[in-house]
């Protein structure tokens, strides 16, 4: 059973699909969050968005955050559903559909209140309880353009000037140069 929460209009957040790959056809895309869980044989589209959950996250896992949550916030526009998923689905996957609300329009406090709100994981945890993660969420509430930056490169990688229709399944790494 996949264990996942809608936590906003066509955005779901939870843990490691693993044998419930099988179950996501109804989702469009679906981003994995977790560094050591970045491999998944599904019907969907599917982002790598390696993150750590320990230490403050590097320059380059918030460039791969914000690049993976600007795909699935475009996506959800365009009315597909989401997923974004890391092993437990609660710090890592939380973040990115923190920001991906955040694009939306939604301020940190906000965003946090609808992930915390929406996601009630197994284990008992509290979503983004990653102070680190709340840290950097603050820090793009207060300069946006960081998240309006992504979502206009994942809009133009949607487009497909060159590269056409995307495919049904395929892969795309969040931190392939722009």
């Amino acid at each position: 059973m996949l264990d996942a929460h809608r936590v906003a209009p066509k955005l779901w957040v939870g843990g490691y699909p693993g044998s419930a790959a099988k179950h996501l056809g109804h989702f469009g895309v679906v981003a994995l969050c977790a560094c050591e869980l970045q491999s998944l044989q599904a019907p969907v589209w599917v982002v790598k968005a390696p993150l750590d959950d320990g230490p403050p996250p590097d320059r380059q896992e918030i460039e791969r955050a914000l690049g993976a949550a600007g795909l699935l916030a475009n996506m959800t526009l365009r009315g597909e559903r989401a997923l974004s998923t890391c092993a437990q689905g609660v710090n890592r996957s939380a973040l990115v559909a923190a920001m991906v609300l955040m694009m939306r329009g939604q301020s940190a406090p906000g965003a946090i209140a609808a992930i915390r709100s929406g996601r009630r994981p197994p284990n008992g945890m509290m979503p983004l309880s990653n102070q680190h993660f709340v840290g950097v969420l603050q820090r793009l509430d207060r300069d946006r353009r960081h998240l309006s930056d992504a979502f206009r490169a994942a809009d133009a990688v949607l487009r497909g000037g060159s590269a056409g229709p995307r495919p049904r399944a395929a892969a795309i790494r969040s931190d392939t140069p722009r």
